[in-house]
């Protein structure tokens, strides 16, 4: 590994994560760990200090140099009742919503649940139907240029009718149908053309599947599994044409061949071995749709389902213990990230709600997911924590690492909480009520080592 990155390591006592904790939980942000992680009053987690000269909140333009960014994003999930630093900085930015002080000692004896603490309990204690209204108040609305990111969002939105047993949105359909086609097909355009499948729109999901086969303008990404796939399958199963399955099954064996790797995680292109997370992301999610599309009768489905079920295996066995995904699957030290955790929560989702994935073994896997994603929603729907930027084939496992971490509004975002929050919802209704799992018992504190960031310059 390039010497000039390190990881930046927290020690976190396990009942802190519970929102739920009777004791309070204090911070210690210090360039040392505690001899003590619990105390009558406390319980005690640990972050290392930021450089003395580092001011907050961190500006925006730099992602995750020497940890700053990290640091304060990951407070903010982590939701201590109280944090103990001396960085003057530091406290001055968090002091509006969490109480701080230089000492354990000078922590107030009634220390109340801070105001980070009661964000997160709000956002935890909403329902997948909750959090997909709030999402759609500021997603899913337009389509003027037909693309995947807006058509989500759309298919999002229908899907929310669909739960609520509400007529289509008028608008919807009127925004689908004067969607421009665009200059030029890409992967993302016609994956777009998803929005009119949903709408039951069949000659132009015919004619952008027509495209499809002839030129699916994959930009060797694993991205295309999903920006094509799932198009072939849709515009198959509307036309009964078991040829456009075929040339479903043939373009998710040339994307298989450049970009799954041996360990059965996805390289996001050939240039380099990183398994970026949304690289990974879309194949998940992009097979889950086509399985959907596919008949029980199409000979190549079990190949298919075969590759589905590998893949989400593997992935499962890299969830981290927060419940999230990384920025690269398996590289721990990269940051956790939104979209590629939706993406690959909604598969696993799809999978136990079809019988594709055993709900024994996944279950407490999408349950870790959805419960960390919430959090990484605000109540109003229209901020998101740590979604990667948009993000072309890269030439190094460092320019993986490097992308930007986004925090706040974030169209991409909104279309996948729409896309997650609708499934789960679904899922919530077919189980016959919200799913919950037993929480297993934690490392203690000592043992407990969380990853908080990747690169130092």
């Amino acid at each position: 590994m390039d010497a000039r990155w390190r990881t930046i390591t927290a020690k976190l006592h396990p009942e802190a994560l519970d929102l739920g904790r009777e004791k309070p939980s204090v911070l210690i942000v210090s360039v040392a760990p505690p001899e003590l992680f619990e105390t009558e009053r406390f319980l005690i987690s640990w972050a290392p200090a930021p450089a003395p000269g580092a001011s907050f909140p961190p500006g925006l333009k730099k992602v995750y140099i020497a940890g700053q960014q990290y640091l304060w994003r990951w407070i903010q999930m982590f939701g201590p009742d109280a944090v103990v630093t001396d960085h003057e900085s530091l406290a001055t930015a968090l002091s509006r919503v969490v109480p701080c002080a230089a000492s354990l000692e000078s922590l107030p004896e009634d220390l109340e649940p801070s105001l980070l603490r009661s964000d997160l309990e709000q956002r935890a204690a909403r329902t997948a139907i909750g959090i997909a209204e709030a999402v759609a108040t500021h997603y899913g609305g337009e389509l003027e240029t037909i693309n995947y990111i807006e058509a989500l969002a759309m298919i999002g939105r229908v899907r929310l009718a669909e739960l609520k047993d509400e007529d289509l949105p008028g608008d919807l359909l009127a925004a689908a149908e004067e969607a421009s086609a665009g200059k030029k097909p890409s992967g993302p355009a016609l994956a777009g053309n998803l929005v009119f499948a949903e709408l039951g729109l069949k000659e132009r999901v015919l004619a952008a599947a027509k495209i499809a086969a002839e030129n699916p303008a994959d930009n060797e990404m694993s991205d295309s599994v999903f920006m094509i796939c799932p198009l072939l399958a849709s515009a198959g199963s509307l036309a009964g044409d078991e040829q456009l399955f075929d040339a479903c099954l043939k373009h998710l064996d040339r994307m298989q061949e450049l970009c799954l790797r041996d360990d059965g995680l996805y390289r996001h292109s050939p240039l380099d071995e990183a398994a970026w997370g949304r690289g990974n992301g879309f194949p998940a999610m992009g097979l889950a749709w086509t399985l959907s599309e596919l008949p029980e009768s199409y000979a190549g489905r079990q190949e298919i389902l075969d590759s589905f079920r590998a893949h989400l295996t593997v992935l499962a066995e890299h969830q981290d213990p927060s419940g999230m995904w990384h920025q690269v699957i398996d590289h721990p030290e990269s940051y956790r990230e939104f979209t590629s955790t939706c993406m690959i929560t909604f598969a696993i989702l799809r999978g136990m709600r079809e019988g594709w994935l055993d709900k024994a073994e996944f279950g407490p896997v999408a349950e870790r997911a959805w419960e960390a994603l919430k959090l990484r929603i605000s109540l109003d729907g229209n901020s998101f924590t740590d979604a990667c930027t948009g993000t072309g084939k890269q030439g190094s496992l460092k320019d993986y690492f490097r992308r930007g971490a986004i925090l706040g509004p974030d169209a991409r975002s909104g279309a996948m909480a729409l896309m997650v929050a609708t499934e789960r919802a679904q899922w919530e209704r077919e189980a016959g009520s919200q799913v919950r799992i037993p929480v297993e018992e934690a490392p203690g504190a000592a043992d407990l080592d969380l990853d908080l960031e990747g690169i130092d310059e």
